[in-house]
């Protein structure tokens, strides 16, 4: 369960304040802002992800895939067709937290 949760923080937080690099082999990167989280997306045959933080591999490459009521697998056979490549910094205030403004 908590193993669940971290992977949860960790995916979104690298969605929501990351970097996005995209290369020639079908690997869309994402990264912290510091660059320590590294989140590999990996598509062709199957949708494979796996994070590293400073190079240490924390989550092993894993399959992702959707498998419909009526038996098609959506994640197989996959093509990267549009990639933007963006920084995203964001910051929110909480009145209850030590600090006034949390960087995300």
């Amino acid at each position: 369960m908590i193993k669940k949760k971290i992977k949860g923080i960790v995916f979104s937080s690298l969605l929501l304040s990351a970097s996005f690099t995209y290369s020639q082999s079908n690997v869309l990167h994402v990264k912290s802002p510091n660059g320590k989280i590294d989140m590999a997306l990996e598509s062709g045959a199957k949708i494979s992800w796996s994070v590293k933080y400073e190079n240490r591999e924390v989550i092993a490459p894993s399959d992702i895939s959707l498998t419909l009521s009526n038996g098609v697998v959506l994640g197989n056979n996959t093509k990267v067709i549009d990639v933007k490549n963006s920084k995203v910094n964001n910051y929110f205030s909480t009145p209850i937290y030590k600090n006034k403004m949390v960087i995300d």
